[in-house]
C-alpha cells in the first residue's frame, strides 16, 4: 500500500531533481535539424516579434499559439538553443510531478486485500 502520507513531503522535489538530473544533458544540444529551422528561423512571425499572428491562423499547418508565444519571448531574450530546452526539461518535470500527484489520488482509499 502507498503511505500518501509520506509522499506528500519531499517526494515532488526528488522527482523534479530526478527529471532535470535525467535530461540535464539536453541543455548542451543544440537546435535540431528536422524543424527547428523552420519553425524558429524562418518564422516570419517570430522573427518580427508578430504575436497576433500565432493566434489568429495555424502556421506550417499547427495552431499552436501558446507554443509559440512562449518561443518568441525566449527568442527575443536569447538566439541559443539551450533556453529552449530548459523550458521542454521543465515542462517535463512539472508534468512528472502532475502524474504522480493523479496517480496518488487514483490509488487514494483502495487497500490490498
Amino acid at each position: 500500500m502507498i503511505n500518501r502520507e509520506k509522499l506528500k513531503g519531499p517526494s515532488w522535489l526528488f522527482l523534479l531533481a530526478f527529471v532535470f538530473a535525467v535530461f540535464a544533458i539536453t541543455l548542451r544540444a543544440g537546435y535540431l535539424r528536422w524543424d527547428d529551422r523552420q519553425h524558429i528561423f524562418e518564422n516570419p512571425w517570430l522573427l518580427d516579434g508578430d504575436l497576433v499572428g500565432f493566434w489568429l491562423k495555424p502556421y506550417f499547418d499547427l495552431y499552436i499559439p501558446v507554443t509559440y508565444s512562449l518561443w518568441a519571448a525566449i527568442f527575443a531574450m536569447s538566439r541559443e538553443a539551450w533556453p529552449f530546452h530548459l523550458l521542454n526539461v521543465s515542462l517535463h518535470a512539472l508534468n512528472s510531478v502532475l502524474v504522480m500527484y493523479w496517480c496518488l489520488n487514483q490509488c487514494k482509499g483502495q487497500q490490498r486485500s
